[in-house]
């Protein structure tokens, strides 16, 4: 697979992998930097943001690499760094405390792991199980989402409420 981009050189996607993970290392310094202090936000809302002035969009560039680094640990390249490279970026999603990017990275490393299992089971029956016990945890985690930062869920959900009854 290439890529092209505006002056019509060939960008292969390795390169492109390399620099999405350079941009990670850089987001989780800056994330780590300002949890440990070492400088400011650049928020007066929030203390750690990233690169960014709100950590949303630090938090959506993590969840868009990391199914980047779990397929280089699925075939086995360099699965001692990649799997370091893992554990600090779901720590820094974790400080950037964004439920949106949580739900972002879920689905795709959900499909990723679920996929090659269906296609494993033979039985209908089995594959309906299967089908029944993820639609049930994906449920639990929205749940948990939900929970999580409960203020906020029911802020937005009035807010649509509001809106709603506008438009009628």
């Amino acid at each position: 697979v290439v890529y092209y981009n505006r002056i019509g050189k060939i960008i292969s996607l390795t390169t492109i992998k390399q620099l999405l993970i350079t941009g990670l290392i850089i987001q989780m310094i800056v994330i780590y930097g300002q949890t440990l202090h070492l400088w400011e936000s650049k928020s007066s809302y929030f203390s750690v943001t990233g690169c960014c002035e709100n950590p949303n969009v630090a938090a959506m560039y993590i969840a868009l690499v990391i199914p980047f680094i779990v397929n280089e640990i699925y075939n086995k390249r360099h699965i001692s760094v990649f799997s370091g490279l893992l554990t600090f970026s779901l720590i820094a999603l974790y400080l950037l405390n964004c439920r949106t990017a949580w739900l972002a990275l879920v689905i795709p490393l959900f499909i990723f792991v679920i996929k090659p299992l269906f296609n494993l089971l033979n039985s209908k029956g089995l594959q309906k199980v299967l089908i029944a016990s993820c639609s049930i945890s994906f449920l639990l985690f929205i749940g948990f989402l939900y929970h999580y930062k409960q203020d906020s869920a029911d802020g937005r959900t009035l807010i649509w409420e509001l809106s709603i009854k506008e438009i009628i």
